[in-house]
């Protein structure tokens, strides 16, 4: 009970000295996805590429599970994780153990990727 006192009146404080609010969440891990303050920066530059490793392609449900970066636009830290594919034929064009350049938008509450391009390309 008393650390979540001290978090409260933390969090608080920091409020009223930075002049804007502090998430509480930030760095806990909440639905698979690890929470960050970065949500203002969410939705700007869906143009961004990000480097990836594919572990595994699954065609049959239009999914490949990558090794990821930062994903800046949609706020993400790096991980590992099965995205759906927006366009899934274009899983026919690589193969696991690849490099990849990605795009990924958040569509329907749920992270889709939209572009895929083998590194250097």
């Amino acid at each position: 009970m008393k650390a979540n006192t001290a978090l409260f009146l933390a969090l608080i404080t920091s409020a009223l000295i930075l002049g804007k609010p502090t998430f509480a969440l930030e760095g806990q891990i909440h639905g698979g996805h690890e929470i960050s303050s970065a949500h203002e920066n969410v939705g700007q530059s869906q143009n961004s590429f990000f480097n990836a490793e594919i572990l595994k392609i699954d065609k049959a449900n239009g999914k490949v599970t990558i090794r990821h970066e930062e994903i800046k636009n949609l706020a993400m830290l790096p991980m590992m994780m099965a995205y759906q594919v927006k366009n899934p034929s274009i899983l026919n064009q690589f193969k696991e153990g690849d490099l990849v350049r990605i795009k990924a938008i958040m569509q329907n509450g749920k992270v889709v990727i939209s572009q895929m391009v083998l590194q250097g390309n």
